[in-house]
């Protein structure tokens, strides 16, 4: 009882656990109401095999300390073997049993990722896409181009519907190409080997160098099923664990067995992670830009934009600046058709954008010819079939015009419409004179 009295070891070993263990049972508690299959399985078993690996390393250390003083090892040491495990499993039961079952049902209704479930439907696409441009892929961002381009009949329903590739290989390998990719795991692998030397060089704190290695384990496990990595927030806090573990394997070690991370391992991880924040950076300002141009007054946005103006900016600007002035009171359609042409300029494979420039052309001379022509055929081209909102806009276009329509565009507009619910695809044939 001495130990349980107010100040005693006890106590202060609760007041030491109070905050990691709290801020475990929040994080899993969010991951398990989440219903996540692969995310929930994987926190399983990378906090089981961490747990695991630290009670067996420091039950070894303990055995061999008391073989070095000719001492049998005491019982509570396979005691304090299993009470991690077992207070994890409790605590992993507990969460269970609040998540309501929804991990339960989802294994239930799709399995582990197989089968039926439309990762299996992407991964396939992806894989056959790499080769598109293997060396220097679709550059960053391009990933929704490739995306648009790959949808067939069969699988728009769900390609059309992603916004990423749910596995960070495939996107580094479709956006960086190989080389690119190859060099961003080379300087991962070279991380994680010194965070991995550093449990044979450092007396302490080698349970923190453990989990800054598990969770590296855990992430790119995930990485391979979800896009959480893409996510800038998870990307910096998974960097800031890699250095912490880094900077820890390097730490409390006499110079002469250091080895100092060389200049090229350091110069790349910097290089990579200002690289990382430029382009966030620069995509956040961008998008805060398009954003404020699309909430804009009908006087603001007239006033600072006008079609003899010089347009200029990233795409997604100039492609905001020409769906604001198609909103105003009275549509500036050549403002609209000389920013999406500029948009198009700087980014010729949006297929949006395409399609919104015929739809310009077609509003300012009602006639499919020509420049307008072209463009919806470029729109067909390079998406097949659009996602469920774009689907709606682009055939209800083509019914407008369908007088004048080209038989392609024709054929094309068909095909899409397939795609869509039993009901609405009727609703669009009578609309445009086809049988159902």
């Amino acid at each position: 009882m001495a130990t349980l009295k107010r100040g005693g070891r006890f106590d202060k070993r609760v007041q030491r656990l109070a905050l990691p263990v709290g801020s475990l049972l929040i994080c899993a508690t969010c991951l398990f109401l989440s219903g996540s299959r692969a995310g929930i399985s994987l926190f399983m078993i990378t906090a089981l095999s961490l747990l695991a690996w630290d009670r067996a390393a420091a039950w070894r250390v303990n055995t061999s300390q008391k073989n070095a003083h000719n001492r049998i090892p005491a019982p509570k040491g396979l005691w304090g073997l299993v009470t991690g495990p077992g207070a994890f499993i409790v605590l992993g039961l507990v969460l269970f049993g609040i998540s309501g079952g929804l991990y339960a049902e989802r294994i239930e209704q799709s399995g582990f990722l197989m089968g039926d479930d439309p990762r299996g439907v992407m991964f396939a696409k992806y894989i056959d896409a790499i080769w598109f441009s293997p060396l220097w892929g679709a550059g960053l961002g391009g990933f929704a181009f490739v995306n648009d381009f790959l949808a067939t009949a069969p699988d728009a329903r769900t390609i059309t519907s992603q916004n990423a590739a749910h596995n960070v290989a495939f996107q580094w390998l479709l956006q960086t190409g190989l080389p690119a990719s190859l060099l961003a795991l080379a300087l991962t692998g070279a991380l994680l080997r010194r965070i991995m030397r550093g449990l044979s060089t450092r007396r302490s704190q080698r349970s923190l160098l453990r989990a800054c290695f598990i969770i590296a384990v855990f992430v790119f496990a995930h990485g391979m099923v979800d896009y959480a990595l893409e996510i800038p927030a998870v990307f910096w806090l998974f960097s800031f664990i890699l250095g912490l573990g880094v900077g820890v394997a390097d730490g409390g070690r006499s110079k002469r067995n250091q080895g100092a991370p060389s200049l090229a391992l350091k110069a790349g991880v910097t290089l990579a992670l200002l690289a990382c924040a430029g382009f966030s950076l620069y995509a956040g300002v961008d998008r805060n830009s398009a954003l404020g141009i699309a909430s804009s007054s009908d006087e603001a946005f007239s006033t600072k934009f006008s079609s003899e103006a010089d347009l200029k900016g990233s795409a997604t600007r100039l492609e905001a600046i020409g769906d604001r002035a198609l909103r105003l009171d009275a549509p500036d359609l050549a403002l609209a058709r000389a920013a999406f042409r500029s948009s198009l300029d700087v980014e010729p494979r949006s297929a949006k954008t395409w399609a919104k420039l015929a739809y310009v052309n077609y509003a300012i001379i009602p006639i499919i010819a020509g420049e307008t022509e072209e463009a919806l055929r470029q729109s067909y081209y390079l998406m097949p079939y659009a996602d469920r909102r774009f689907i709606e806009w682009r055939l209800g276009f083509v019914a407008s015009a369908w007088a004048s329509m080209p038989a392609d565009l024709r054929d094309a507009a068909e095909r899409e419409a397939r795609t869509l619910p039993v009901r609405a695809e009727a609703r669009w044939r009578r609309r445009v004179g086809l049988p159902d």
